[in-house]
């Protein structure tokens, strides 16, 4: 029996993985701003992110407010990442995380 599992906010919650019900390291990387283990884990050597990580990720950065997360996904020019999601989609992301922080000026500018 795991409170964590039966509670609804896990439900509700974007950083929790759908199948498993776990939080996924790049979430939480995300999510705390950490910029640096990022662009390591986005190297092509690493290839550990797939399409949906990277939108997710976005969201979840422009979300709880760590513009130096969103600005790396959302730099198209960076040579040093090459991304699988498409910028749009990325775009797309942050706009909806900065508008479920509830923070207008975000959203708004």
């Amino acid at each position: 029996f795991s409170l964590y599992r039966e509670s609804p906010l896990c439900h509700q919650l974007i950083i929790c993985a759908q199948e498993s019900r776990h939080v996924q390291v790049n979430h939480i990387m995300a999510f705390e701003g950490y910029d640096d283990l990022i662009v390591w884990t986005l190297s092509p050597r690493q290839n550990a992110w797939t399409i949906e990580d990277e939108i997710t990720c976005t969201r979840v950065a422009a979300c709880s407010g760590q513009a130096a997360v969103v600005s790396l996904f959302l730099e198209d020019s960076n040579v040093q990442l090459q991304f699988k999601s498409t910028l749009g989609s990325r775009v797309k992301a942050a706009l909806l995380g900065a508008a479920e922080s509830g923070r207008k000026k975000d959203v708004m500018g």
